[in-house]
C-alpha cells in the first residue's frame, strides 16, 4: 500500500471509529462509492480498532513474526488451573471466587485459613490455547511458563509498599504452580483517567509514587515491561490516595551481571505503552520510563501520544516524535512539566531520564513549581478536589511556621510598649498623631486564555489548534474553544450571528454554572459523551462567526438573566429569543469593550492570551468563512 492510499485509509478508518456503529454502513457506502478495495481495507481495520477490540490496549507477543494477541482464550471445562469454589489449597487456602483472566493466567480470591480467614489473591497459569499454529503454541507455553517463574521470583525479590507483594507459592494437585499474593480491595488507574485530563497536583502525586515503586523494582533488576494504567491500582490508605504495581506477568528478571544491557526476548506488552526498543524485542530499564511517560502524558491531557493500526505503523509514529506536545492540549500544565514527559517519551533509551526515581521527582517539583501551596499535597485524601486541596493547603502548617508567629508575638509587645510609654500615664504625649497616608485602588490585572481547535469535514481525527486569523471554515467544518486562566472567575460565551445582528447564542454555559476554577481547562462545548455534540459548526451563509468571551471576577447578573433564555440546539447552544435579553447583553457589552486587553499569541502552542485591568475582560473572536 502506497502512503498516499495508507493516508486514504486512515482518514476514513479514523472518521468511522467516530460514528455510531449503525451510521458506519451508510457512511462508507458514500465515502467508499464503488472502490470495494477501498471499503475491504477499512473494514478489515475497524474490526481490529473497535473498543472491544483496541489494537493499542490489548496486549501482545509475538513469536516467529506472527503476532499472538494475548487476550482471554477460550474457557473449557478440562482447562488446567481452573480452581473451584470452596477448594482448600495445602490445607491453608480456602477458594472463594474468580476475580478475573488474562491470557496468561487466572487470578482467584481466598481466604488464609491459618491467618485468622485473611483474604489472599491466588494466580495460577492458564495454558490452553487456541488450536491453531501449534507448533508456535508450544513456544508459547513454554514461554509463559518461563514467565511466570520469573513473575514469582519478580515479586520476591521486591520490598516496597508500592508493589505487590508474593507472600508463598505452592503447587495444585495436577503438579501446576500458584502465586499466593496479597489482596488489594483497589480500583485500577484507568478508572481514574479523564478525558480532559485529571488535577495536575493528583496526577503529579501519583507519577512520583509510581516511579518509586519502578525505581526499587529497578533496583532488583525487575523490568515490568507491561506498565499501564490497568495494571496500577488505587487505593485508599487512612485518607490517603496510594498505588500498587501489579501483573508481573512479563517482567524481565536479569542477575547483576547483565542489568546493564538490553535485554533481547520476544516482543510483549501492550501496543499503547511499549517503547521503541520493546518493538525490536529488547528491554531495558528506560522501556519501562517510556511506559511511564505515555501514562504521564495521559493523565494530565486524556490522551495518549499515538494511534497506530499496526506495530509497524506505531513504530513509523515513535521514530518521527511527539507530533502534539502535552501543552496543546493542556494549557495550564507548565512547560518544565511537558519538557519532563517529552523526554521519558524520546526515540532512544539513552536519551531518557537515567532512571525513574529521577523522572518522578522532577514532574513533581516542575508542578509544585507553579503553586507553592502544593508541596504536601500527597497527603491530601484521594476524593478531594483541586478546589479543597487549595483551602486545605492554602497555607502551611502551624509547626512550620513557629519562628515567624514568635517574632510577630515580640513586635506585638513591643509596640504595646511604645504606645505605653508615650501615650500612658505620665507619658510626654509628644508624638502626634498623623492623617493616614491616602492609598488609591488598585486596579486588579486578570488574564485568560484560550485556543481553537479546528476539524475538518470528514476528517474526524485530524484536529489541530489554531490561531484566529488562521481560521477559514467550511460549511461541514467544526471548532471547539479550550479556555483557562490562573484565576478563578465566571466565564461567557456568546456568539453574535453576523446574518441577523439582533441575534445572540450563548455558546457557554448552557445549562450549567459559569463559575471556573483556577488553572481548570474548560473545552466548549463540554464533553458530552456524544461526539457528534461536542463541536460548533460555522456559520453556514458566508460571513465571519463574531464570539464574544466575557471573564468576569464574579457573577454578572446581567448575563445570568440573559442566560435564561436559551432553547438549546441539536448542537450545544442556547438562543437568546427575548429582545430585552438581548438588548441587555449589548448593553453590557458596550459597557465593558471600550477597556480593551492586551492580546498575546504563541505561534508554538496556538495560545491567545488576553490580559487587562478591572474586574472584567472582554475578548471579540472572529472566524473567517469560505
Amino acid at each position: 500500500m502506497t502512503p498516499e492510499n495508507w493516508e486514504q485509509v486512515d482518514r476514513l478508518l479514523q472518521a468511522a471509529l467516530e460514528l455510531d456503529a449503525s451510521e458506519r454502513s451508510a457512511f462508507l457506502d458514500q465515502a467508499c462509492a464503488e472502490d470495494k478495495d477501498l471499503r475491504r481495507e477499512v473494514e478489515s481495520l475497524l474490526a481490529v480498532n473497535l473498543p472491544t477490540n483496541d489494537f493499542l490496549s490489548q496486549p501482545v507477543v509475538n513469536f516467529q513474526d506472527a503476532a499472538l494477541s494475548v487476550t482471554t482464550p477460550e474457557r473449557s471445562e478440562q482447562s488446567n488451573g481452573i480452581l473451584e469454589y470452596g477448594m482448600i489449597l495445602d490445607d491453608r487456602y480456602r477458594v472463594e471466587r474468580e476475580l478475573g483472566r488474562g491470557g496468561m493466567g487466572v487470578v482467584y480470591l481466598a481466604q488464609d485459613q491459618k491467618l485468622h480467614n485473611k483474604q489472599v489473591v491466588i494466580k495460577v497459569l492458564l495454558v490452553d490455547f487456541p488450536a491453531s499454529n501449534e507448533s508456535s503454541q508450544l513456544s508459547v507455553g513454554a514461554w509463559l511458563k518461563q514467565k511466570f517463574r520469573d513473575e514469582i521470583k519478580a515479586l520476591s525479590r521486591i520490598d516496597h509498599p508500592g508493589v505487590i507483594h508474593a507472600l508463598d507459592m505452592g503447587e495444585l494437585p495436577e503438579g501446576q504452580t500458584y502465586l499466593v499474593m496479597n489482596y488489594v480491595p483497589g480500583k485500577s488507574l484507568r478508572t481514574a483517567v479523564s478525558p480532559n485530563g485529571m488535577e495536575l497536583w493528583r496526577a503529579s502525586n501519583l507519577i512520583h509514587q509510581i516511579a518509586q515503586a519502578l525505581s526499587a523494582a529497578h533496583k532488583e533488576n525487575v523490568i515490568h515491561r507491561d506498565l499501564k494504567p490497568e495494571n496500577i491500582l488505587l487505593l485508599d490508605v487512612d485518607g490517603e490516595e496510594q498505588i500498587r504495581l501489579i501483573d508481573f506477568g512479563i517482567a524481565a528478571v536479569r542477575d547483576a551481571m547483565s542489568s546493564s544491557l538490553p535485554h533481547t526476548t520476544h516482543i510483549a506488552g501492550t501496543p499503547a505503552y511499549m517503547a521503541p526498543e520493546q518493538l525490536a524485542g529488547q528491554t531495558v530499564a528506560a522501556s519501562d520510563i517510556y511506559a511511564l511517560g505515555v501514562i504521564a502524558y495521559e493523565l494530565v491531557t486524556g490522551k495518549r501520544p499515538f494511534n497506530a493500526a499496526s506495530l509497524t505503523h506505531l513504530g513509523d509514529l515513535q521514530r518521527a516524535g511527539i507530533q502534539v506536545k502535552p501543552r496543546q492540549l493542556r494549557a495550564d500544565l507548565p512547560e518544565a512539566a511537558e519538557a519532563v514527559i517529552l523526554k521519558a517519551l524520546e526515540f532512544d533509551p539513552a536519551n531518557r531520564h537515567p532512571n525513574a526515581r529521577e523522572f518522578g521527582n522532577q514532574f513533581r517539583q516542575s508542578v509544585e513549581a507553579i503553586d507553592p501551596f502544593q508541596t504536601n499535597i500527597a497527603a491530601l485524601p484521594a476524593a478531594q478536589s483541586y478546589a479543597d486541596a487549595k483551602s486545605t493547603q492554602g497555607f502551611p502548617s502551624r509547626r512550620r511556621f513557629w519562628i515567624p508567629e514568635t517574632m510577630l508575638a515580640l513586635l506585638l509587645l513591643g509596640a504595646l510598649t511604645w504606645l505605653w510609654l508615650y501615650f500612658g500615664p505620665g507619658s510626654s504625649g509628644n508624638i502626634q498623631p498623623v492623617n493616614p497616608p491616602v492609598t488609591l485602588p488598585i486596579m486588579p490585572e486578570r488574564t485568560v486564555s484560550y485556543s481553537l481547535w479546528l476539524k475538518r469535514a470528514g476528517r474526524s481525527r485530524d484536529v489541530q489548534p489554531v490561531l484566529p486569523r488562521d481560521v477559514i471554515g467550511g460549511a461541514k467544518d467544526e471548532f471547539r474553544i479550550n479556555v483557562s486562566s490562573p484565576q478563578a472567575g465566571f466565564l461567557y460565551l456568546f456568539n453574535e450571528r453576523p446574518t441577523q445582528p439582533s441575534k445572540f447564542d450563548v455558546m457557554f454555559p448552557t445549562g450549567g454554572s459559569a463559575e471556573m476554577r483556577a488553572a481548570h481547562v474548560q473545552q466548549i462545548p463540554p464533553p458530552s459523551g456524544q461526539p457528534e455534540n461536542d463541536w460548533f459548526g460555522f456559520e453556514r451563509e458566508g460571513a465571519n462567526d463574531i464570539i464574544w468571551l466575557i471573564w468576569s471576577a464574579d457573577k454578572v447578573p446581567e448575563l445570568e438573566e440573559v442566560l435564561k433564555d436559551g432553547k438549546i440546539w441539536a448542537k450545544p447552544a442556547g438562543e437568546i429569543k427575548s429582545p430585552e435579553h438581548v438588548e441587555a447583553a449589548r448593553r453590557y457589552l458596550a459597557k465593558h469593550a471600550a477597556n480593551a486587553p492586551t492580546i498575546e499569541t504563541d505561534e508554538t502552542t496556538k495560545q491567545t492570551k488576553l490580559t487587562g485591568k478591572g474586574s472584567v475582560l472582554i475578548g471579540l473572536i472572529t472566524l473567517k468563512h469560505r
